[in-house]
């Protein structure tokens, strides 16, 4: 189980001297580019939402990275109908790395409770909803197998305005659901990051690092020393959880053999069974 904190908790750790001379908002900014570039699945769950249309026009989430499916309904829903949706959605996160976020090929995998998620589908709320069919130009935003993709015989119609928000052609009133994978933030809106000390420390290395480079320009003295040093610091600290996390998503069954750069392959024991095989092989 991974414990989550708010990002704003790394500004415990950052040096006073950044911390004198930058706002909050900005040493977060450089915290959250960081932890964009470092992290991996944990940084994603999976949200099921109600929204409504107004004019033709759905605001889309601000947190939202990825659609998985999009059904439109005239009818609002009751209060059993949103005790269903909550009780359907699980809070686990995936396992995609981020150097694929834009590879279409490579979308993340959406994780959800099975049965009730089955249970919420066969509720007579989401039958009653209609698959709308994608009429735009890029796809860039949906998952790999998302059915208002490769939609036939769908009447209802949708794409993007400018603002990215979604324009509804065949409606003008109703409801949609919105299955969707994005960041995970709390109630407040604001984002949450896993609760690891290499993590919290390494993106507050990493905001030190960007507030002294700033200053560096300023001619200030030693700040080109001090942002190379906190560069390393947060490289360091940043490698080392990201390399937490990913072994955390392997699974062991399916490992049975290690090659390390430069080195002649190193077979695991035969714990589990499994024949000598190069998960590697190219």
């Amino acid at each position: 189980m991974i414990r989550y904190t708010p990002l704003k908790s790394i500004l415990n750790y950052v040096a006073k001297g950044a911390r004198d001379n930058y706002n909050d908002p900005t040493l977060l900014h450089y915290a959250l580019s960081a932890y964009r570039k470092y992290s991996v699945g944990e940084r994603w769950k999976r949200t099921i939402e109600i929204l409504p249309i107004v004019d033709n026009i759905v605001e889309l989430p601000a947190n939202l990275k990825q659609i998985n499916r999009l059904t439109y309904s005239c009818h609002q829903p009751c209060a059993e109908d949103v005790d269903d949706l909550c009780a359907a959605i699980d809070t686990s996160t995936t396992t995609t790395d981020p150097a694929a976020d834009n590879t279409p090929t490579n979308s993340i995998v959406p994780i959800c409770a099975t049965v009730y998620y089955t249970v919420f589908q066969e509720s007579h709320f989401y039958r009653r909803m209609e698959v709308l069919k994608y009429i735009g130009v890029s796809n860039g935003l949906f998952c790999k197998d998302c059915p208002n993709l490769n939609c036939s015989g769908c009447q209802g119609t949708f794409s993007f305005n400018a603002n990215n928000n979604l324009i509804i052609h065949t409606h003008s009133s109703g409801w949609v659901c919105l299955d969707y994978m994005g960041e995970i933030t709390d109630d407040c809106g604001d984002l949450l990051i896993p609760d690891d000390e290499d993590l919290k420390q390494g993106l507050a290395y990493y905001a030190d690092y960007m507030a002294a480079r700033e200053r560096m320009w300023t001619k200030e003295e030693q700040m080109a020393n001090i942002a190379n040093q906190s560069l390393q610091l947060a490289e360091t600290r940043l490698k080392a959880y990201r390399g937490k996390a990913i072994m955390r998503n392997i699974d062991p069954q399916l490992l049975t053999a290690i090659r390390m750069q430069g080195i002649a392959y190193i077979y695991l024991p035969k714990v589990w069974n499994k024949p000598n095989v190069d998960i590697w092989r190219t």
